[in-house]
């Protein structure tokens, strides 16, 4: 390093120490007030403790890891299952406040293979006292979302909510269900349904945890 570098060097570093004062003065005029003064030392202790991941997040963490899965679709009740196999992945984000839900699987649609990808957010709103889900995929342009409680007897996520039929152009209600069947499998059943208004089994899918 030549000698005249190390001269603008030293020079550049002691210029950016001492600054020009106005400049200075600006700088600190426009640094705004912290949060706890705007909003007030209560305000503050609530927003902090609203913001903080529940204990009911804690029933999610079963869901972290890498899973291999078998899915059975039925187009509507009484028509066969169609079987199709893929991943996920699960992991706890925004320290512990939602789960985050990767998956890839070629769905089986009648007897087509459909490339799906999609990805997931489960968490508990402590707002709402509920848990609450948002589901994107790469198939359409439609968010799906979802309210629901854990069911603490039969061990179990159960949720409500509307889905989009891109083919259909309309919204149809379902129900699903996150069952903890052990430590190294669980079980989603969704509910959807029909246009004659009763439910159905539409969905079964079984987890299986990577080894």
């Amino acid at each position: 390093m030549s000698r005249s570098f190390i001269a603008l060097f030293i020079a550049v570093f002691l210029m950016a120490g001492t600054g020009a004062p106005a400049f200075a003065a600006q700088k600190a005029k426009a640094t705004p007030a912290p949060r706890a003064e705007l909003l007030g030392k209560e305000a503050m202790q609530k927003l902090e403790k609203q913001g903080e991941a529940s204990e009911q997040n804690q029933i999610l963490a079963a869901l972290v890891g890498d899973w291999d899965y078998d899915l059975n679709f039925w187009s509507k009740k009484g028509a066969p299952a169609q079987m199709s196999t893929g991943y996920t992945t699960n992991k706890m984000i925004f320290n512990n406040r939602f789960l985050s839900l990767e998956t890839s699987v070629p769905l089986n649609i009648g007897g087509q293979n459909i490339p799906y990808n999609a990805i997931g957010y489960l968490g508990y709103d402590r707002i709402k006292k509920a848990f609450t889900s948002v589901w994107l995929d790469d198939n359409h342009t439609s968010m799906t979302t979802g309210t629901g409680q854990y069911d603490k007897k039969n061990n179990a996520l159960e949720q409500k909510g509307k889905l989009m039929f891109p083919l259909l152009d309309k919204e149809r209600p379902y129900r699903s269900e996150i069952a903890f069947t052990s430590s190294d499998t669980y079980k989603v059943t969704i509910y959807l349904t029909g246009s004659a208004g009763q439910e159905y089994k539409a969905v079964e899918i079984d987890f299986r945890r990577k080894n």
